[in-house]
């Protein structure tokens, strides 16, 4: 239980809390496009906070909760010029389609609003071309990574994520068990949609494109509307009215869509690009429950800045879960989900997850060091997708989540294992269908606090769950 910050840290937490403040508008508007590099100043005016000092007093003790937390600010404040070169990349490195020269994250989007196979085809080439340039400057930032992680006494990045994660060999079985229990019937759903929809050539992340297939009327709520309406009926109307969704497309803006905890639980930020399909209304109710849950959660920043991240996706997941039901589309979005969408929708979600679970075992053993991640990455991508993998995307999926988490996968593996529970654990308190009503508030307040207080172990055994 976190009851008080050890006496290490104690001295800090105002810093913490403000150096958290400035650093996480910063990258809001860095990860949205709206500002072209990083304010070193930010990070001189909070030196003892991310030199590394406070960060090797944590792993010295064995202090995984504040290590983990920590370990964010010392690798952000010495990426800064490998970032800022990245980004610059990002934003210049463009490709032609349709007329128009796009970036890579202009480029993703472009390819889920596609119309056709052939317009889909077009974007997917343009964003090769993209990677192919932007490998070189993903590769550089790695290697900066590498120096700063080796000065904090890690050769590798598998030691230091066994110094954080002591249970990841567990959780590596328990992702190898999965993939085999499930790769056959995955594969045969897939080919069955391949075959339904015309994707004859499919790539990698065409998986994701089974649920664009459903229909939207012109007349269904945009996925904004939706989730601000559906936080109102689940009585966070006053909470949902201060958190901001930015929806603009810009080039250098991140082509995910991502929640910034600025100033819990007074700021809380969305960025979000709508492509007019089912799976926005998903994603973003995915987003937006990360917001609700940073701004009921903490009643001070420093609150959730040990919080366990796994925690907060399993969050996510349920609240995609309940996006993805036909009562939720019928009721806010004003879209009855037939069978067949429906099923469209539970596969993107297991291509999701299966991306995942090859995420951690590709990702992991190129930490160890004993893989080249070119050859890797088709190797088991391919594997698990029955698909021709370019190796293209290799350097991008290792560099996405590095600055802040050392093994972001994990964590979100983690959080799909713990997500049956979580939905039980609401179904218990506010009924099955407490995604339409007021039922489940005291519980989700409730939880979305205990979140602040403990580590995966005893979130676990509250909620009576037995993972690795």
């Amino acid at each position: 239980m976190r009851t008080a910050a050890p006496p290490y840290l104690a001295p800090h937490v105002d810093r913490l809390e403000a150096y958290q403040k400035e650093s996480g508008l910063d990258g809001f508007l860095l990860g949205t496009g709206q500002k072209l590099v990083a304010d070193r100043g930010i990070h001189a005016r909070y030196r003892e906070l991310n030199d590394g000092a406070l960060l090797s007093r944590a792993l010295e003790r064995e202090d995984r909760v504040y290590a983990r937390a920590l370990l964010g600010a010392h690798f952000s404040a010495a990426l800064l010029e490998a970032s800022d070169r990245l980004r610059a990349a990002q934003r210049e490195i463009t490709a032609e389609l349709d007329g128009g020269r796009l970036t890579h994250g202009q480029l993703l989007a472009a390819w889920r609003r596609a119309p056709d196979a052939a317009a889909r085809e077009r974007a997917a080439t343009a964003t090769d071309a993209v990677l192919h340039r932007l490998t070189g400057e993903q590769q550089r930032w790695l290697e900066e990574y590498a120096r700063v992680r080796r000065a904090l006494g890690f050769e590798t990045q598998a030691a230091l994520i066994r110094a954080l994660h002591p249970d990841v060999d567990a959780w590596l079985a328990h992702v190898r068990q999965w993939l085999d229990e499930t790769r056959d019937e995955f594969v045969r759903r897939w080919r069955r949609w391949r075959e339904r929809d015309g994707l004859s050539h499919a790539r990698l992340l065409d998986s994701r494109l089974v649920a664009n297939f459903i229909p939207l009327p012109h007349d269904a709520k945009s996925a904004p509307e939706a989730i601000r309406t559906t936080a109102t009926t689940w009585g966070f109307g006053a909470v949902a009215e201060r958190i901001p969704i930015d929806t603009d497309v810009r080039p250098g803006k991140a082509p995910t869509a991502f929640c910034s905890r600025i100033d819990p639980p007074r700021d809380v930020r969305v960025s979000f690009q709508e492509s007019g399909v089912v799976t926005d209304h998903v994603t973003l109710l995915h987003e937006f429950g990360h917001a609700l849950h940073f701004s009921v959660g903490p009643e001070r920043p420093f609150d959730i800045f040990g919080d366990y991240p796994a925690i907060t996706e399993a969050f996510g997941m349920v609240f995609e879960r309940a996006a993805a039901t036909s009562e939720w589309f019928e009721r806010f979005v004003g879209v009855r989900l037939d069978e067949d969408s429906r099923e469209r929708v539970a596969f993107d979600d297991a291509a999701v997850q299966r991306l995942i679970a090859a995420s951690v075992l590709y990702e992991f053993a190129v930490h160890e060091e004993r893989v080249e991640p070119t050859r890797e990455y088709p190797a088991v991508f391919s594997r698990e997708f029955d698909v021709t993998v370019s190796p293209l995307d290799a350097y991008t999926r290792l560099q996405s989540y590095l600055a802040s988490r050392p093994f972001y996968p994990l964590l979100y593996h983690q959080a799909f294992a713990m997500t049956d529970g979580m939905w039980r654990d609401l179904v218990e308190a506010a009924g099955a269908q407490w995604f339409l009503g007021d039922a489940a508030r005291e519980r989700l307040t409730e939880r979305f606090r205990l979140s602040c207080e403990v580590d995966l172990p005893e979130w676990l055994a509250t909620l009576g769950l037995r993972l690795p």
